[in-house]
């Protein structure tokens, strides 16, 4: 196992603080683990708590964050994306 698949794995099953308690699903973050650049965004929304997937729901509705989800942050991008908090 990587070191980043065994950090996903400790961070899904943490326990450890309030942040987890009250949230559906982790949303550890997508894109390319070696990526050179990162969006990071603030703790997850409602719609990314049920879907565990950063950048969904209200997040993506401006255009601006359309353009944000569909160019800059495709998966071929070679971009990284995550929230500051991983709970809701």
């Amino acid at each position: 196992m990587s070191d980043f698949e065994q950090l996903r794995e400790t961070v899904m099953q943490c326990q450890k603080c309030g942040l987890r308690q009250g949230c559906t699903h982790v949303v550890f973050g997508e894109g390319a683990r070696d990526a050179k650049i990162m969006c990071i965004g603030e703790g997850p929304g409602y719609y990314e708590d049920q879907l565990g997937r950063p950048f969904v729901g209200a997040s993506v509705t401006s255009s601006n964050a359309v353009r944000l989800k569909t160019e800059i942050l495709s998966p071929r991008s070679g971009r990284h994306a995550c929230r500051i908090s991983l709970g809701r």
